[in-house]
């Protein structure tokens, strides 16, 4: 099996337990929210802006027919501040091939006592109407952590997305989320068919659980019963609007 990441300058964290953390995730949303739609997500004006991290996040969704697919974005992510604090500014830039939609986010980085760090950053996608309002309000929590099986234990970053469905009936979930350096992975990782139309590569969702790259199945794959199957959403709120996680 090929080296699927390899990137020695990322640093050790710990990675995601739980759902414990959802509360905290949400109302960093609706905070970050806030910042995002008060600001640009980067200056172009600003000549001390820092480089792009360019990274590639896999995470499993919905199509539009309800079922669970893994997907693939493309993302830079930018850091500033001085890590000593312990604490960094995070903005992101993402998008897909695989849905008109891109997605700005804000956030932090931060790093305990032990080196391990942490990335919450939220998001707002932005309509399609001639206004060009903020919808879809997101979040990620992501924690970094090594893996035997991904490039020899070297760091990747493993946790969920949580926000409206971009595709299908619009509600909110939970799902898990992996993010690599793009350099070191392959957008087919994720299972999905690269195809040429009119000149044009593009990639679709995966949905065979088998064609998960064997590191990332630990992450967005499980056991079912009938075999290998993608790890599912979870909805947040039942229909009385309460939160209460139920597997898709």
């Amino acid at each position: 099996m090929k080296k699927f990441y390899n990137n020695p300058a990322w640093d050790r964290i710990r990675g995601l337990r739980g759902f414990g953390i959802l509360a905290l995730s949400v109302a960093f949303c609706l905070a970050g929210v806030l910042a995002f739609s008060s600001c640009d997500i980067l200056d172009d004006d600003d000549e001390a802006a820092p480089e792009a991290m360019e990274m590639r996040g896999f995470f499993t969704s919905a199509d539009e027919n309800g079922d669970t697919v893994c997907s693939f974005e493309d993302t830079n992510v930018f850091l500033e501040g001085d890590e000593s604090t312990g604490k960094l500014d995070v903005k992101m830039v993402g998008g897909s091939g695989q849905f008109d939609a891109e997605f700005g986010h804000v956030g932090i980085k931060l790093i305990d006592a032990m080196g391990d760090k942490t990335i919450v950053t939220a998001y707002a996608s932005q309509s399609d109407d001639d206004q060009g309002n903020y919808v879809h309000p997101g979040s990620y929590y992501l924690a970094s952590t090594t893996d035997s099986d991904i490039a020899g234990g070297e760091i990747i970053f493993a946790g969920y997305w949580v926000g409206h469905l971009y595709r299908g009936d619009n509600h909110v979930v939970l799902c898990p989320y992996v993010l690599v350096p793009r350099s070191m992975s392959d957008k087919e990782d994720c299972g999905g068919m690269t195809t040429t139309v009119d000149g044009e590569e593009s990639t679709t969702n995966g949905m065979d659980a088998a064609m998960v790259h064997e590191g990332l199945r630990k992450y967005l794959t499980q056991d079912g019963d009938s075999g290998l199957e993608l790890r599912a959403c979870y909805s947040v709120f039942d229909d009385d609007g309460f939160v209460s996680p139920t597997q898709d």
